[in-house]
């Protein structure tokens, strides 16, 4: 896999196209457009969304109080105003 298309997994699609989704089941096929914010956006909505404790519980795995070694937690890119 390209690092684009891990970032694009990841983290989405910066122009935001809209993705078609399918479902069948017995009485049919449904089909309806969403965009992808990658898997780190789903998480965080879900995590901030949650009501659930054991949902939290799992998503906080996967998050880190660390901040960042390259942008020492300011989340920009150096040289520029760009967010991670």
């Amino acid at each position: 896999m390209s690092k684009s298309d891990l970032d694009i997994l990841l983290y989405g699609s910066e122009d935001q196209d809209l993705i078609s989704v399918k479902y069948h089941f017995r009485t049919g096929v449904r089909e309806y457009f969403m965009t992808w914010k990658g898997i780190v956006g789903w998480m965080e909505d879900r995590y901030r969304k949650t009501t659930s404790e054991a949902v939290r519980n799992d998503i906080e795995k996967y998050m880190s109080q660390n901040p960042c070694s390259t942008c020492k937690g300011s989340r920009y890119k150096k040289g520029g105003k760009e967010k991670y």
